[in-house]
């Protein structure tokens, strides 16, 4: 026998045995499904469905309290969304997939006035710039997740999509 032939037999061989196992039911990313041959066995009737995973408590944005500034004709609270808290920070790090948090001085650097605290800003990975914390936090306060379930976290997304530089497909014609 030539070797072509010798190789067509195993194939073929291999093929037959496949089908012969067959039992129908194949691994999906689903889970398990049935796909043939023929009709579908009739599941289980003691199917008990999981248990519902408990929702997370609605995200509630917190600030640090008596931030100040000091100028030359006085002493002044400032606006509490400019500085979110650290779990704060964070939390808003986590949901955004920024890459971290970082301090900067309030009102920027230099000049005649100074605050009691520096605000924290969220630096991203893909090049969108950086963002005060405290006010992307106050979409969450001025958006109730308990009451409003998604609109923050979809103007959030909103005001920095077009800020976030456009990847480029590697397939062509995309």
């Amino acid at each position: 026998m030539t070797n072509l032939f010798r190789g067509a037999l195993v194939a073929l061989l291999v093929i037959i045995s496949a089908f012969a196992q067959d039992t129908g039911w194949r691994q999906t990313p689903f889970g398990p499904a049935w796909l043939g041959p023929g009709p579908m066995p009739s599941l289980p009737t003691a199917f008990v469905p999981p248990a519902a995973v408990p929702a997370l408590p609605p995200f509630v944005p917190t600030y640090m309290k008596g931030v100040t500034v000091k100028t030359l004709l006085g002493t002044f609270d400032v606006n509490e969304w400019y500085f979110a808290d650290t779990p704060t920070a964070l939390e808003i790090c986590r949901r955004l997939a920024c890459a971290f948090v970082f301090l900067q001085a309030a009102g920027g650097s230099g000049g005649p006035n100074s605050y009691s605290e520096s605000e924290r800003w969220l630096a991203f990975r893909d090049g969108t710039p950086s963002q005060n914390a405290g006010l992307i936090a106050s979409y969450f306060t001025r958006n109730p997740e308990d009451k409003f379930p998604g609109v923050a976290l979809s103007l959030i997304n909103a005001v920095l999509s077009p800020q976030r530089p456009k990847l480029i497909s590697s397939r062509a014609g995309l």
